[in-house]
């Protein structure tokens, strides 16, 4: 597909603004559709990240108790 500038001057030279509205419309779905594409592969990284992150907060929250409960160890001596 040519370039903006090449299609605005050709635009201007053969008089044909509908024909350049109608590659400009092309050119923005093409780039919506990639622009979607490109978050709909980065959401699913995110939830597969929180995730990750959740079973990390919940295996720390077991160590911490599992620590805490021994004598000398934590907060929890008497």
């Amino acid at each position: 597909m040519p370039v903006i500038g090449e299609l605005l001057s050709r635009t201007i030279f053969e008089g044909d603004p509908q024909k350049f509205q109608d590659r400009l419309d092309a050119r923005i779905k093409a780039h919506d559709k990639e622009i979607e594409r490109m978050c709909n592969y980065h959401y699913q990284g995110f939830i597969e990240s929180v995730r990750g992150l959740l079973q990390v907060r919940g295996d720390v929250e077991n160590l911490k108790v599992s620590t805490c409960s021994r004598p000398g160890w934590g907060l929890i001596d008497s």
